[in-house]
C-alpha cells in the first residue's frame, strides 16, 4: 500500500537517521541505472526544503545527516527562504535544509518500469492473484492462491505492507496501519509552485507535526498531506476512504497559513496508508524460525 501513487518524495538528507542515507545514495545510482535501461524518466531532482524550527526534530536530524555524510547542502534563514521561495510563509523563528538532489519518484512508472525489464529477463509476473495460504520448511515454501494453484520456491520474499500481519499471524508483530490523506489543491498563480521554482519540502510547523508537499507537476494541481496523525483502523480492508468535512477544513487553513499568495482551491483527494512499526523505523529481515 505504499508504494502506489504519482509521486513520491526522495530525499538525500534523512532526518529519521543518518544510517539511512548511503542506502538512499545507492537507491539515486539504482534509479539511474534504471533510467538508462528503459528510456523511461522516473526521478525529477527538484531540491528540498527542510523547514522548521532549528531545535525541532526535522531540521536538527536532517543537518545531522547531512553533516556526517557530507553533503552538499545549506541552511537558509527565514529571510533567505521568502529571498528564493517566496511563497513559503515561514516564521522568523524558523529555518530550512536546503538539499539539491532531493526530488520526486513517479511510482506507477517506477514499478512499471521493474516489471518490465523482469520480464525482458525471464520472470513470470503474476497478477490478480491472492496467497491465501503457505507452509515452509527449511527446504522449500509452498504457497496456496485463491485460484487454487500451488507455487513451490527455495525463497519467499514478503513484501505486503499492512497485510503482513494477515500473513504471519504467529510474529505477532507490532505493526499500527495508519490512514493518511493526501490532497491536491488547483492554484491560480500557478507558475511559482512549479517544478523550476518549488521544491519538495516537508514543514515541522509545531514539534513533532509536520506537513510536506510537492510542486505542480500534472494537471492535479498542488499536493500536500499532513505527516502522520491519522486514526488507526482494525484492518488495510476497513479503510476509510471517504474524506470528512473537519479534515478538509483542517487541510484549507492549513494551505492559507502556509501559502498565503497560492489562491487555492480544493479539487481531490485520496486515501493510502501507512503499516508503522514502534519506532518508525523499517521493517527488513528473515523469518525468525528460517
Amino acid at each position: 500500500g505504499s508504494s502506489h501513487g504519482d509521486s513520491r518524495i526522495i530525499r538525500e538528507a534523512y532526518f529519521e537517521d543518518p544510517l539511512y542515507v548511503p542506502i538512499v545514495q545507492r537507491a539515486y545510482e539504482l534509479w539511474e541505472e534504471l533510467e538508462k535501461e528503459t528510456g523511461n524518466k522516473l526521478l525529477l531532482k527538484t531540491g528540498g526544503l527542510m523547514i522548521g524550527n532549528p531545535e525541532f526534530t526535522l531540521v536538527e536530524g536532517a543537518r545531522n545527516s547531512a553533516e556526517l555524510h557530507k553533503l552538499d547542502y545549506k541552511i537558509l534563514n527565514h529571510e533567505a527562504i521568502k529571498a528564493k521561495f517566496s511563497v513559503f510563509n515561514v516564521r522568523e523563528d524558523e529555518v530550512a535544509v536546503f538539499e539539491k538532489r532531493a526530488g520526486i519518484l513517479f511510482p506507477e512508472l517506477c514499478i512499471q518500469s521493474h516489471l518490465d525489464l523482469a520480464k525482458k529477463y525471464g520472470a513470470q509476473i503474476k497478477v490478480e492473484e491472492i496467497v491465501i495460504k503457505f507452509d515452509f520448511n527449511e527446504h522449500e515454501v509452498k504457497l496456496l492462491t485463491n485460484k487454487g494453484n500451488t507455487y513451490t520456491a527455495k525463497k519467499v520474499i514478503l513484501s505486503c505492507g499492512a497485510w503482513i500481519k494477515n500473513i504471519l499471524p504467529d510474529l505477532k508483530l507490532k505493526l499500527t496501519i495508519e490512514r493518511q490523506v493526501l490532497y491536491w489543491f488547483e492554484i491560480e498563480n500557478s507558475e511559482q509552485f512549479e517544478s523550476k521554482n518549488f521544491p519538495i519540502y516537508i514543514w515541522e510547523y509545531e514539534h513533532d507535526s509536520m506537513i510536506y508537499g510537492f510542486p505542480i507537476i500534472d494537471q492535479k494541481g498542488l499536493k500536500i498531506a499532513f505527516y502522520h496523525g491519522g486514526e488507526n483502523p482494525e484492518s488495510p480492508n476497513k479503510l476509510n476512504k471517504e474524506l470528512r468535512a473537519e479534515e478538509l477544513e483542517k487541510m484549507k487553513l492549513a494551505v492559507a497559513k502556509h501559502f498565503p499568495t497560492a489562491k487555492a482551491t480544493f479539487k481531490e483527494h485520496a486515501v493510502c496508508m501507512y503499516t508503522n512499526t514502534e519506532d518508525l523505523n523499517f521493517l527488513i529481515d528473515f523469518h525468525p524460525q528460517y
